[in-house]
């Protein structure tokens, strides 16, 4: 796949994704290299969150 096409929908897909990862939750009983891959995932949105200027607090007027 050539991931040039695919920047136009970018976010939107990682949004999708990244949902469905949120609402699965802490699960207990993933495997060792997923369950390390769900905290990197973690690591990473605080990282994006702290490098865009974002507090890490959501407002709760903020709906999108």
């Amino acid at each position: 796949m050539n991931m040039s096409n695919m920047s136009y929908c970018r976010f939107e897909n990682t949004l999708a994704g990244l949902q469905d990862c949120y609402d699965v939750g802490m699960e207990d009983d993933l495997a060792g290299v997923e369950d390390a891959a769900r905290k990197a995932m973690i690591r990473l949105c605080c990282d994006i969150a702290i490098d865009y200027g974002y507090a890490i607090q959501r407002d709760i007027s903020d709906n999108t």
